[in-house]
């Protein structure tokens, strides 16, 4: 598959790795200059994910500047600049034909909504769906075992999506529960730190 993840952060350069070891072409975009030519140039995440190289099936790129094709499109940028991201024109025409997976974990910091409902809102009737686990980025690009599920209204296109992700390491299972994983992602880390 050629997969598209927009955010290179250490969770998008993860899934980018993760994707990449499991035989797949990837275009990692993000939008910080000096990032990026530190990327290209030594095929290394030094800001985020140090010492973990992005293999040749990894190109960089800009998110102003997206791929016009791609099997799927992973979302995985903060929650706080989702809407920006997804908004970006250039995505329009990509995200009518092809799954959008939102990654990111949170809720639109505009409206309180659903990142899921925003991404609709911004690009009416394009298939998206969402993953999400107790996942830590150090812990999938080391290779330590891990699991997520991952949800579309359609099961085939949630099997087709998660496909992609499954290795020895990581199990993505599959949910019809679009809303309640968006939920359950944005507040984990609420519960985590009330409960000590």
């Amino acid at each position: 598959m050629r997969i598209t993840v927009l955010g290179c952060g250490s969770w998008g350069t993860a899934l980018a790795l993760v994707l990449a070891r499991n035989g797949h072409d990837v275009v990692l975009l993000g939008r910080n200059p000096d990032e990026i030519s530190g990327m290209r140039s030594h095929r290394e995440n030094f800001r985020y994910l140090p010492g973990f190289i992005l293999p040749e099936t990894v190109e960089v790129g800009y998110l102003t500047d997206p791929p016009t094709d791609a099997d799927f499109v992973v979302a995985a940028m903060p929650s706080r600049a989702f809407r920006e991201v997804i908004g970006l024109e250039g995505l329009s025409e990509l995200l009518r034909r092809v799954p959008l997976l939102i990654a990111s974990k949170g809720l639109d910091v505009t409206s309180s909504r659903l990142l899921s409902d925003v991404a609709l809102e911004l690009h009416p009737n394009i298939t998206a769906g969402v993953i999400t686990g107790p996942n830590l980025a150090i812990e999938m690009v080391r290779g330590i075992p891990t699991a997520a599920v991952a949800a579309f209204e359609d099961q085939a296109t949630t099997d087709y999506v998660r496909q992609a992700f499954v290795s020895g390491a990581f199990r993505v299972y599959r949910s019809d529960d679009r809303c309640g994983l968006q939920l359950a992602g944005a507040l984990k880390n609420v519960v985590a730190i009330a409960a000590g």
